[in-house]
């Protein structure tokens, strides 16, 4: 045995290997939560179908308008076609949404699928608020569950 290998068993007691496992097992969970919530429930909550007449400039789009051998959906599966509308940070133009009315006057679109949008000012301010009142949250837990 060397002495690092000494100063480790040595080191990690039960109580500190019970922490570590703790410490996974809920970042795990989180990254697992994220992770649902960023490809699969947020893309379905935070996305609501426009028709072409009750678009505005400034929407901004939940997916890209692509061509696939003259057909037009709204995917974002980038490889299937060519790109003909990217939803950019800035939203819709005017020169999109007359695009998007000669698309639907053709018969090739119905609707539109537009983000919603979320003002993240009160969660930061929460967050804040519950940091000064409670600290750190989750070391406290952790503290309190060792």
């Amino acid at each position: 045995m060397t002495i690092t290998t000494l100063i480790v068993i040595i080191t990690i007691t039960p109580q500190l290997l019970k922490s570590y496992i703790i410490t996974f097992l809920i970042l795990e969970f989180i990254t697992t939560f994220i992770y649902i919530m960023k490809h699969k429930l947020l893309d379905v909550i935070l996305t609501k179908n426009y028709t072409i007449n009750n678009l505005s400039e400034g929407m901004l789009l939940a997916q890209p308008l692509i061509n696939t051998q003259h057909k037009y959906t709204f995917n974002n599966n980038y490889e299937s076609g060519n790109i003909v509308l990217k939803n950019n940070i800035y939203g819709l133009e005017e020169k999109d949404i007359t695009l998007l009315k000669k698309l639907e006057d053709e018969n090739y679109i119905t609707h539109v699928p537009i983000k919603k949008t979320i003002c993240f000012a009160p969660f930061i301010q929460v967050g804040v608020i519950l940091t000064i009142l409670f600290g750190n949250i989750i070391t406290t837990i952790i503290g309190a569950i060792l």
